[in-house]
């Protein structure tokens, strides 16, 4: 045999070798197979590139359209209507919106053409803001059956009380509505309600109810403005979303941006005169998640001297029958709306400490 005849691999290492393949096209068979179950049963679905309203709830477009600061809002200035919840027992909700796509009457200040100021807003009066997502905005209820309509009269006029929730929202859209509405309208504080969902709203991939919303990524520690994201092929497999580590991917606090956030609304503040309050709204039970925001949120406010206020025990204590639409739905009807509303008054009055801007 000459010097440079190649020798064969012996059996055992072309056994181990037959092996190999067999295992790799095994498992891209069982990831093929899995990745038409779930296509076929319509099961974890991925976001869709590019949004589209729509997508998880058809009937839900007839009310929002695209907005280019914020996302997403009601159509401006109309009045409408639609049956909640999906299933029975149902309610028919009116819903009416002002020029900047938000439930309820105008601002004030300066009204749309042919709309009055909301009654009773003198000048002198101190208004908050209450910044938050379908819970604030009032999903299932009726606009005068809403925490900040329960709020306002509770505190008998001593508070304006303007309504900036949207559902969908997570606290970046909640941030870029204050700076381009709610600034101009001089508040003397702020209320930001982060319900536990809200924590996943961050990632960059997630679109609300279904438009490209603008993101936001932390670039040396600040926030930097990017357009909604491409994502990659592999972010569009559902075998992947269904495996837990992709989820808590998703899910994850991103605390790094969450702080980022919750820094913008403090100094704006700072720069503009208002109190900043924190209130966390718990989902349907105390998980593990939920709990993992909730503290962090009170360790925020509590490092930064911002006033915080946890709604987990009093939500919770209450048998869900009492304060939901209905045990299958995480929104809470006219009674739950009414426990929040009177939970947030003291915390206005008490915790959220603010001066009158002078004239």
């Amino acid at each position: 045999m000459s010097a440079d005849t190649k020798q064969s691999p012996p059996p055992a290492a072309r056994n181990r070798a037959a092996e190999g393949i067999v295992v790799v096209v095994s498992l891209l068979v069982s990831v093929a197979a899995a990745e038409v179950f779930l296509r076929v049963t319509d099961r974890f679905r991925p976001p869709k590139n590019p949004p589209e309203c729509g997508y998880w709830d058809p009937h839900i477009c007839d009310m929002y359209q695209g907005h280019p600061a914020y996302g997403y809002a009601l159509r401006p200035s109309t009045a409408t209507e639609y049956l909640y919840p999906e299933t029975e027992p149902r309610r028919r909700i009116q819903v009416r919106s002002n020029r900047h796509g938000f439930r309820g009457p105008e601002f004030g200040g300066t009204p749309a053409a042919g709309t009055e100021a909301v009654a009773g807003a003198a000048e002198s009066t101190p208004r908050v803001l209450v910044l938050g997502d379908s819970f604030v905005f009032g999903e299932g209820v009726e606009e005068d059956e809403r925490l900040t309509e329960v709020l306002e009269r509770k505190v008998s006029g001593a508070w304006r009380v303007d309504n900036l929730g949207m559902t969908g929202w997570g606290p970046d859209l909640m941030l870029r509505a204050l700076e381009t509405v709610g600034l101009d309208l001089k508040p003397d504080a702020v209320i930001l309600c982060l319900y536990t969902h809200d924590f996943r709203r961050v990632h960059p991939l997630y679109a609300g109810i279904g438009y490209p919303i603008p993101r936001y990524e932390l670039r040396d520690g600040a926030l930097v403005d990017i357009p909604y994201p491409e994502p990659s092929v592999w972010q569009k497999l559902r075998i992947l979303w269904a495996l837990s580590p992709v989820r808590r991917s998703y899910d994850s606090g991103m605390w790094d941006v969450h702080t980022a956030l919750l820094d913008r609304f403090r100094a704006l503040g700072d720069e503009h005169g208002f109190r900043l309050g924190l209130v966390f709204l718990p989902g349907r039970a105390d998980t593990d998640p939920d709990r993992e925001r909730r503290q962090w949120l009170g360790s925020y406010a509590a490092d930064t001297d911002v006033p915080f206020l946890d709604l987990t025990d009093p939500l919770l204590e209450r048998p869900r029958k009492e304060i939901l639409i209905h045990s299958g739905n995480p929104h809470w009807d006219v009674t739950g709306h009414q426990l929040v509303g009177e939970a947030l008054a003291p915390f206005l009055l008490q915790e959220v400490r603010h001066e009158i801007r002078p004239d």
